[in-house]
This record gives structure tokens, C-alpha cells and sequence, in this order.
């Protein structure tokens, strides 16, 4: 137990090492970016691309059926089994591929070119930018056995090393676009196209020198398809949703308001990328230790694990969330100059989402570590789908785009009931001992933390960078002091303070 909470902690450094290179140097870039494509061009790269981030839910969806599957296995230590299911993944996504492809390349650019609100001088520009989607979707893809199976493993180093690669090439883009006398939107999707096709040979060279389970040779065994296709399928089914919610939403307001509102609306998801890497990153760390702790029996660690786990991954967004969600209007002026219209009330309420959704991930795992999960990916995500029929009547009614997002919040909470009846069901989640170890304690620390925050910003004029910076370190320092002495148990209190104390000797 200790040794698997410390391999945790090692993993979570590692990933916040990467999280933090890379968030940094995207903040960057996207200010560069916006500035030299222009708003309008900056938002047909949102939704045009978007349009193959709609397929890419096939991908996330495979993906989370692949690492829970070589999770269970790595936890029962059957290796043959492993690489069984590393074959058939790879089997699986070849024609998954092809059928995407396929999709891709008549309904998808049939869209693209007829329906969507485009500037008639700016159709090759898009097709440019829809193509190179296409190809770097195809890697990322193909990519998922061999990233599975890093994070089956728990070996996340390699992920801060790409991610260190992803860094240095992110900003050579940015040299390219600013020095290369070309048209910077097909510019910047072949340079993304490029980083995409390194990062996909960076990860398959280092896993085929590192993991005798990733050799592949044609293998089918029908019980086990029948159980890997089954299982994700549904994920397929609740991914869809979720894609539903962003892309497809995101398409939506291109009908009714055009590419501005998306250039705001992808400012906003920026921000939300920016601090949702803090959540990712520890989940990503935590998520094999779940499916590990159930495939071997031992349901009270997996339940200590899912509650601790459940809360941390709130709080990670909430820390960081609180100053930009008070400060919005000034971090977008101090970060893009001038900010499209509409782009602080989205972050606002992305961030909001953001929050609620954070709370999602770890009973997610808890389920899906069952293996019985068709009935619950149909609930949840049948709540989830319907962000876009009820944000459709919203703006042919006349409402604001901003509606859309109210009604994330709205379908974010109803869904996370069905989520603890079937964490209760499928995996024997205590939904009193849910409610005690998580629930009170992050409402808790929400209602403590926001209110003198709000009211003193309210109170005093906090204008300039300097203060900025001040109000930002009291809402961060604020919010940490409030979830030691109230946000976590006495256990884990101890457990902290006797963490720091060591630290301290060891100097």
C-alpha cells in the first residue's frame, strides 16, 4: 500500500513536470497564434478541426477500454494475456481506422465544404486545415495501444521527456509563423500535422525497445473480442456524449453565429485545457492503482483510493480555478491583449463545468474497472447527449451562445447522480460513506474559501499586475489553508504534516 501510494506520487511529479512545460508554452503559443492567424482564422481552426475531434471520441473511447484492460491484467500478473490484448487492440484500430477514414473523408468534408460558416476566401485554407486534422487524428490513434500501455505500467517518465519534445517544437511553430512568408492557417496545421508524426514515432520506438507485450503478430480469439469490443463499444457510447457536449455544440454555434463566437468559445477551452492538465495529470497517475486494487480483491484500498482521489481531483481544479474565474477579464487582457468578445463570460462557465466534472473521473474508474458498464455508459451518457438538442432549441428560441454552456452545468450535475447509484451497483460504493469522505467536504471548502474571496475583491481595487499577482497568491494560499484544516480527514492531515516534517530533517 505505501509503495503503490509513493509510485503514485512519483508518477504525479513526473506528469506535473510535463503539465507544467507544456501549459506554459501553450499559453504562449496561444497568444502568438491568435494574433498572427486573426480571430477569424484562429476560430475556422477551432471548429473546422473540431470537426475531426468529433471522430477522435472512437480513439478516447478504444483508449480507456485498452488501459483498463492491460491494467487488469498487469494486476493478475497473466503478461501472455496482455500482450493478447495489446494484438487485438491494435487489430481493432486498423479498422476502426479505416471506417473513420472513410467517414472522414465523404460526410465529413461534404460538411466542411457545404455547411458550415466559412468566408468563401478562406475554403482551400480550411480543407488544408480539415486534411491535416485527418492525418494527425489517424496517429494519435494508432498511438493509443502503445500510450496504454506506458500508463498500464505506471511508467510516466516518457511522458515528460515528449512532453519536453512537444514544448521545443510547439515553439518553433511559432518561429515559423512569424518568419515564413506563406498563409499562416495552412502554415500552422502541416507544423501541427508535423509535431503529431514525431510524437507518434518518439512513443512507438521507446514502447517496442521497452515492452516485450507491445510485439504484435495477427491475433484473434473470439471470447476475448467479443469482451474487448463489447466493453468498448459502450465507451464508445459515453464518449460520444462527451463530444456531443464540446465539438458538437461548438458546430452548432457556427450555424447561428459563425467563427467569431468560436475564436471565444476556444479562448475559453483553452483556459479550461490550462487547468484541467493539473486534474488529468494526477487521474492519469491514480487510474491504474484503481483498476489494479479491484482486479485483486482488495475493495476497501480501492474505495480509500477512489474517495481521496475524488476530492484531490476537485480540489486541483478549484485552487486554480478560483483566481481566474474572479479575475477572468483581467488574465484575458494581460494574455492575448485583446480578447474576443464573449471570451470572459465562457471562461467563467467552462471553468465552472470544469469543476463539477473533476468529480467524475475517479468513480468513473471505479466502474469501468467491473467490466459492467452497459447500463450505466447509457444513462450517464444519454444525460450527456442531450446538451445538444436542448442547447439547439435554446439558440433557435433566440437565446444567447452563453446558454449552452448554463445547460453543461445543468446535464454535468444530473449525470453525476446515475454515476454514484452505479458505483454503488457495480462496484459496492458506499453512497453515505461518498457523501461523508467527499461530497460535505468539498462543499465545505467551496462555500469557506469563495465567499470572503469574492467579498474582499469586491471591497478592494485590485488594478495593476502587482496586485493581480498578490490577489492570486491569497486566493491559491487561501484556498490550500482551507482544505488542510477543514477539506481533508485527521488521517490525512497527519499524514501530510509528517510528509513536509521528513522533507524538512532530510535538509
Amino acid at each position: 500500500m505505501v509503495a503503490e501510494n509513493k509510485q503514485i506520487a512519483k508518477n504525479t511529479l513526473y506528469l506535473y513536470v510535463r503539465m507544467l512545460l507544456i501549459m506554459l508554452v501553450s499559453l504562449y503559443t496561444s497568444r502568438i497564434t491568435l494574433q498572427v492567424l486573426g480571430v477569424s482564422d484562429f476560430g475556422i481552426n477551432n471548429v473546422v478541426g473540431g470537426i475531426v475531434t468529433m471522430l477522435a471520441f472512437v480513439t478516447t473511447s478504444i483508449s480507456s477500454g485498452t488501459s483498463r484492460f492491460y491494467a487488469f491484467e498487469i494486476g493478475r500478473g497473466d503478461l501472455h494475456t496482455l500482450n493478447q490484448y495489446f494484438k487485438l487492440s491494435v487489430t481493432l484500430f486498423f479498422f476502426v481506422g479505416l471506417v473513420v477514414l472513410l467517414l472522414a473523408e465523404t460526410l465529413g468534408l461534404w460538411f466542411v465544404n457545404t455547411q458550415m460558416v466559412i468566408p468563401a476566401e478562406r475554403i482551400r485554407a480550411a480543407n488544408w486545415v480539415y486534411q491535416c486534422s485527418i492525418i494527425s487524428f489517424m496517429l494519435n490513434m494508432f498511438l493509443v495501444p502503445f500510450q496504454s500501455m506506458i500508463v498500464a505500467f505506471e511508467n510516466m517518465k516518457i511522458y515528460a521527456f515528449a512532453g519536453i519534445i512537444e514544448v521545443i517544437l510547439k515553439l518553433l511553430v511559432i518561429y515559423f509563423l512569424l518568419v515564413v512568408n506563406a498563409d499562416k492557417l495552412i502554415l500552422f496545421a502541416v507544423l501541427y500535422l508535423s509535431i503529431s508524426l514525431v510524437i507518434f514515432v518518439l512513443y512507438v520506438v521507446y514502447c517496442l525497445r521497452k515492452y516485450p507485450s507491445c510485439a504484435y503478430s495477427f491475433f484473434f480469439d473470439k471470447s476475448m473480442f467479443k469482451e474487448f469490443s463489447s466493453y468498448s463499444g459502450w465507451i464508445i457510447f459515453g464518449s460520444l456524449a462527451g463530444v456531443i457536449r464540446g465539438q458538437g455544440i461548438n458546430i452548432v454555434l457556427n450555424l447561428f453565429f459563425g467563427p467569431i463566437v468560436n475564436a471565444a468559445r476556444g479562448i475559453a477551452f483553452q483556459v479550461e485545457r490550462a487547468v484541467s492538465l493539473f486534474v488529468h495529470n494526477f487521474y492519469t497517475a491514480v487510474r491504474p492503482q484503481i483498476t489494479k486494487r479491484y482486479s485483486a480483491g482488495n475493495f476497501k484500498d480501492m474505495f480509500d483510493l477512489v474517495f481521496s482521489s475524488s476530492r484531490y481531483c476537485y480540489y486541483l481544479v478549484f485552487v486554480l480555478g478560483i483566481p481566474i474565474l474572479i479575475q477572468t477579464e483581467y488574465i484575458l487582457q494581460l494574455w492575448l491583449g485583446e480578447a474576443p468578445a464573449m471570451s470572459v463570460l465562457f471562461t467563467r462557465l467552462v471553468l465552472i463545468a470544469a469543476v463539477v466534472e473533476s468529480l467524475s473521473y475517479p468513480l468513473d474508474t471505479a466502474v469501468m474497472s467491473s467490466g459492467r458498464i452497459k447500463a450505466y455508459q447509457f444513462i450517464t451518457g444519454g444525460l450527456l447527449i442531450l446538451n445538444l438538442p436542448l442547447s439547439y432549441l435554446l439558440l433557435k428560441l433566440g437565446y444567447p451562445p452563453e446558454s449552452t454552456m448554463y445547460v453543461a452545468i445543468a446535464m454535468a450535475l444530473a449525470a453525476h447522480i446515475p454515476r454514484m447509484l452505479y458505483a454503488k451497483k457495480e462496484a459496492g460504493l458506499s453512497l453515505w460513506a461518498y457523501t461523508r469522505e467527499v461530497l460535505w467536504y468539498i462543499s465545505l471548502v467551496t462555500v469557506v474559501a469563495v465567499l470572503p474571496l469574492l467579498f474582499l475583491y469586491r471591497k478592494i481595487n485590485f488594478g495593476g499586475f502587482g496586485l493581480f499577482v498578490v490577489f492570486s497568491l491569497l486566493c491559491v494560499l487561501w484556498s490550500l489553508l482551507v482544505i488542510y484544516f477543514i477539506g481533508i480527514g485527521k488521517r490525512e492531515r497527519k499524514q501530510l504534516a509528517g510528509f513536509v516534517l521528513q522533507k524538512i530533517r532530510q535538509k
